[in-house]
């Protein structure tokens, strides 16, 4: 009994010994950024932040190697400029970066929304001398946000008209419940090896299970290059222009994009919208064949309302002058020829990303 304890405590010892060499090694020859997940801190105006140099960010906390003094290009945007199931330099923004030869500067990050990126274009973006800014609208949430960091900051009650002001919010985040979300959380952000495991392909199976076991209502649709998991009550939750949040949003959403488009007018920047579509909508045929001819109310009045939104959405950018450019053609043209999103999840992957980068530099005719 003696040597099977002292024998388990060496083989305990050896394990621990070899996980923290191994995590050493591993922070040598990875970017942290890509591995762990950063610390995020409360803020007065933007609701929410990045520590300075938190899991690999830069000193401003966002995902870039470092603050230059100089950036051609600066990316505003959320989760999908950040580039979340993507490593850091295949973002939409690096891969924009290569493609040109320039200085891209990404300045995003998720939850954030067109309020945040007024505030990120006046307090960050001017400081890197830009001849271009590229906001990422993503049509999914960015509305939702808009009215909900406008409705919880009196910092931002100047965009206020009224309609919100029982001051409830719109809950965006609507992540699924996650197993041991604790441990799970710590080690996410201290642990390059946990990350890698955890976000391997080999766990998508893992992943689509945990999500339906919490949803009733989420279904796989077969498309060409894959499976996709579809929750359409998640992903159609916050493009109802019915809904007076939203149209607040909107209204919000139009207000401070106008804005920041006259004033870099002014200063000879020029600024595109960069219109991110739902993966839903990319697959949208995909979607309606699956669950023809018993598509519950949800999934049609979702495609409904979200064509009012975006049509109302161009429709105000038109007349104001505000260029766009939209996605979703290229996205749609891309999906047959290669995998651009996970199985699991609405972000694009690097293949994805890098189809926004390309249909962003070809319809800006951009050039190195």
């Amino acid at each position: 009994m003696k040597n099977f304890i002292t024998n388990l405590t060496l083989m305990i010892v050896s394990l621990i010994t070899c996980v923290l060499f191994g995590e050493l090694v591993l922070r040598q020859v990875l970017n942290p950024v890509d591995y762990l997940e950063p610390k995020l801190t409360k803020d007065d105006i933007l609701n929410h932040k990045i520590e300075s140099r938190s899991g690999g960010h830069d000193d401003w906390g966002f995902r870039n190697n470092s603050v230059p003094a100089a950036s051609s290009i600066v990316a505003i945007g959320d989760s999908m400029t950040y580039g979340v199931m993507a490593k850091s330099q295949n973002s939409w923004p690096a891969h924009l970066s290569r493609m040109l030869g320039k200085t891209v500067y990404n300045l995003s990050l998720g939850g954030y929304g067109p309020v945040h990126y007024s505030h990120l274009y006046e307090r960050k973006a001017l400081s890197l001398k830009p001849t271009r800014i590229i906001v990422g609208l993503y049509i999914g949430n960015d509305l939702a946000d808009a009215y909900n960091l406008t409705y919880s900051k009196e910092y931002w009650k100047k965009f206020r008209s009224g309609v919100g002001a029982t001051n409830d919010r719109l809950r965006v985040n609507t992540s699924n419940p996650k197993s041991f979300h604790e441990i799970r959380s710590w080690l996410a952000q201290n642990s390059i090896i946990y990350r890698i495991i955890s976000q391997s392909a080999a766990f998508d199976g893992f992943r689509t299970k945990e999500k339906m076991g919490f949803n009733n209502d989420v279904f796989l649709v077969q498309t060409k290059t894959g499976n996709i998991l579809v929750h359409p009550r998640r992903s159609f939750k916050h493009v109802d222009l019915s809904t007076p949040r939203i149209q607040e949003g909107l209204e919000i959403t139009v207000t401070v994009l106008n804005e920041m488009y006259r004033d870099a007018s002014l200063t000879g920047i020029a600024v595109n919208i960069a219109l991110i579509p739902l993966r839903e909508n990319v697959y949208r045929e995909e979607i309606l064949s699956a669950c023809s001819p018993n598509c519950s109310k949800t999934v049609l009045d979702g495609f409904e309302e979200l064509d009012k939104l975006r049509l109302a959405l161009t429709n105000a950018l038109n007349q104001r002058g505000i260029g766009y450019i939209d996605l979703l053609p290229s996205l749609r043209a891309a999906k047959s020829n290669s995998a651009i999103y996970p199985a699991t999840d609405g972000h694009p992957n690097s293949a994805g990303y890098e189809v926004i980068a390309t249909a962003i530099k070809d319809q800006l005719n951009l050039s190195n």
